[in-house]
């Protein structure tokens, strides 16, 4: 029942995640933030949303839109698509936490700038309310200045969109008693002096407008380099007004001039083009005709080269005024006539692009029409597809809950699974304890036999042969438990294969195989034991897959600090498949392939493991058809930095007090010890090992080692170093 109910509430938030609308790929708009190092451009402002994408998981959208809302006002200046976005945003307001909720109000506030900038004086008077109505909601001083800029900016609507000044006074007087409670009022205070300057200048009360204004070019120094231009060509251009409407009109030139200074700065072209027309208008009214026309010449020829007709219009119609007083009457024809004509075209372009305007909401009624018939019929689509959605709930939770009893069955069967491969690994495990075992038991007796039989070369062989054998089993073994250290000295190669060429000349002689030799002589660093034996088990490898009469190749390659070894036979190759398990331990290729030669399949493995003690790597070459060859690579003598078993032994620890005890304890058997007695020495390191006797672990390997070998020089050497170390 449990898991019944959690699968129920993960298949409905499932149904529920489908109806979500997607948000739209951040790589959709990416190609707009063309100049990274535009700060004011869309770059920034992605790269922000997409830092702080852990910190918003679940809200990204509002943010996401918010800024590509401020995108669209600050880089591309297109209104619309801010209002658009900015619209967005709110969509995804309702559900945020109370650490977000700032964004709303930064929202509204942004929209109602916006809706005033496109006309739409309304639209921008709600969301100035929404803001309000948002800061009344929180109830925090924080929001005092806030709500003081909120009212200035309403005040400014009152005036530009709806030219209501008493309603005007009334914002502007609220916006005072929050500026009074209110930390910061630096920024308020600019507002507020132009607010009631433009208040009183539309109320004819020009000696106040003009106080509120100059007080403004005060507040300007108190802000930022931008900040203060703006405030001040803001002011000059108002106080031009006040003192044109008082008929003061060298006053009203001065600050013209003043405020042409900062546009010119701005490199506004529109503004510039208001300022040369309001300077023309102030050198005619002072009598100075010639400084008019220059500045009316100035405003024609920039109108013409951004190619605005409206700006070109205004500036001809104050041309004709113009050349009308100087009675000039052909030149005040004349730009009267280009004036008509260019408002015509204009008009005609207006009335076009009403008409399409009009047309386009023609065709949206006329779709709006569609929508709704396709609407009602979504409607009833959606509740059938809501009931087919619960149906397939249904049999998902089905579905599911078949799921899970498959997989508690399948668990249990993994469980049984598990305990079967358990009991065979403990079979193995008693396996290889029998087979070493039986090993050492076989081990002593053959080197025995090998001794005495000095006459006998068939036994002698046959002695050999099997020891080899068991010398393999023991060996990996010691490989695979990383037991046995190679005693690297310099030997002869020549000398080693040799000595390996005559243990298996009987084998040789049984096929009238001959082995060929192209070496270069050299001494290598190795363990002569362990090596001897790598080629032994290769020649024999070799001789019993090469044809009678074949032969067998050994080369030699010199480099820089080692030698590479190739042997090459004569025989059927081995298939792809069977190159990867061929050093696999009992693993071997078809009897028949062998020419029924038997094999325990030992001897690959014991060379790869041997090898990898030297580190080195047997490599191996072969096709079926074309023989097969087996290389490695040897340590030149004298370039040699490997370990052998005596020097592990000169870098032991101080032993213990109780290590000394138990070579004291041990030290007569050791000295006594019969080579064919040598599993004593596994004995020995089984209770070093019981007793934690970690510094004797190297040195009992390496007795081992020489024991097994049959290095009796070797073994006196090591026993006589633990005896000082034992002192």
């Amino acid at each position: 029942m449990k898991y019944t109910l959690i699968i129920l509430l993960l298949s409905t938030s499932w149904l529920l995640a489908q109806e979500r609308p997607p948000l739209p790929g951040m790589e959709s708009i990416r190609p707009l933030a063309s100049d990274p190092d535009d700060t004011t451009g869309f770059y920034k402002l992605a790269h922000a949303i997409e830092a702080n994408h852990d910190k918003y998981p679940t809200h990204l959208e509002a943010y996401y839109y918010y800024h590509l809302g401020q995108y669209y006002s600050m880089h591309e200046i297109n209104l619309r698509k801010a209002v658009d976005n900015l619209m967005l945003t709110l969509a995804y307001l309702p559900n945020l936490p109370d650490s977000l909720k700032y964004l709303e109000f930064k929202t509204l506030r942004s929209l109602g700038i916006h809706y005033g900038a496109l006309s739409k004086f309304d639209s921008a008077a709600w969301a100035y309310e929404q803001a309000l109505n948002f800061i009344n909601s929180v109830n925090t001083e924080k929001y005092n200045s806030k709500q003081a800029m909120l009212y200035i900016q309403l005040s400014d609507l009152a005036i530009q969109g709806f030219g209501n000044l008493e309603l005007s006074l009334e914002y502007l007087d609220r916006a005072s008693k929050f500026r009074d409670i209110s930390s910061d009022t630096s920024e308020i205070d600019y507002h507020l002096a132009s607010g009631y300057g433009r208040y009183h200048f539309n109320k004819a009360n020009y000696d106040l407008a003009k106080s509120y204004f100059l007080e403004c070019l005060k507040l300007a120094e108190l802000r930022n380099p931008r900040e203060r231009r703006n405030i001040k060509n803001f002011s000059y251009s108002f106080l031009a007004s006040i003192n044109f409407e008082v008929d003061n009109y060298r006053e009203a030139l001065k600050y013209d001039l003043l405020s042409l200074e900062i546009e010119k700065e701005e490199n506004n072209p529109a503004n510039l083009i208001a300022s040369y027309s309001n300077l023309g208008e102030d050198y005619l009214l002072i009598g100075q005709p010639d400084s008019a026309l220059y500045y009316y010449s100035l405003g024609l020829d920039l109108a013409e080269k951004i190619e605005s007709a409206e700006r070109k219009i205004e500036v001809l119609g104050n041309l004709h005024e113009f050349y009308a007083q100087q009675n000039d009457m052909s030149r005040a024809y004349s730009t009267l006539k280009e004036r008509s004509e260019l408002l015509d075209t204009l008009i005609r372009h207006k009335t076009q692009v009403r008409y399409n305007e009009l047309l386009r909401k023609y065709e949206a009624e006329k779709q709006e029409k569609v929508l709704k018939e396709q609407q009602d019929q979504i409607e009833l689509l959606q509740a059938q597809e809501e009931a087919a959605q619960l149906r397939l709930m249904l049999f998902i939770t089905v579905i599911v809950i078949g799921l899970v009893i498959a997989f508690f069955i399948f668990r249990s069967r993994i469980k049984s699974r598990e305990m079967k491969a358990k009991q065979l690994e403990e079979m193995s495990q008693f396996k290889d304890a029998v087979t070493g075992m039986v090993a050492h038991d076989l081990k002593n007796p053959l080197s025995v036999i090998l001794k005495k039989q000095d006459n006998d070369e068939t036994v002698k062989y046959m002695a050999g042969k099997m020891l080899t054998l068991v010398q393999n089993m023991l060996d990996i073994r010691k490989f695979e438990q990383a037991q046995l250290i190679p005693d690297t000295e310099a030997h002869s190669l020549d000398k080693i294969i040799q000595d390996a060429e005559d243990q298996v000349r009987p084998l040789l002689a049984e096929k009238n195989i001959n082995i060929k030799a192209n070496l270069n002589p050299c001494m290598v660093n190795a363990d002569k034991e362990l090596i001897s034996r790598v080629f032994i088990n290769l020649f024999t490898n070799a001789i019993k897959y090469s044809p009678l009469n074949g032969r067998i190749l050994i080369t030699t390659e010199k480099h820089s600090d080692q030698i590479t070894v190739s042997i090459t036979d004569q025989g059927k190759g081995i298939s792809k498949e069977n190159l990867n398990v061929i050093f696999e331990p009992y693993k071997q290729v078809s009897p028949l392939a062998s020419g029924n030669i038997a094999s325990t399949g030992l001897g690959l493995t014991f060379c790869k493991l041997a090898l990898e003690a030297h580190h080195s790597q047997i490599r191996v070459e072969s096709s079926p058809g074309k023989g097969t060859t087996f290389t490695f690579d040897l340590q030149l003598a004298g370039t040699n930095t490997r370990e052998t078993a005596a020097e592990v032994v000169d870098q032991s620890m101080a032993l213990t007090a109780k290590e000394k005890s138990y070579v004291a304890e041990i030290l007569p058997q050791l000295q006594t010890l019969k080579f064919h007695n040598a599993l004593l020495l596994d004995n020995i390191m089984d209770e070093v090992e019981k007793r934690d006797l970690n510094n004797l672990k190297p040195i009992i390997t390496a007795l081992s080692n020489a024991a097994f070998s049959d290095n009796r020089q070797h073994y006196d050497q090591l026993l006589e170093e633990l005896k000082q170390l034992s002192l």
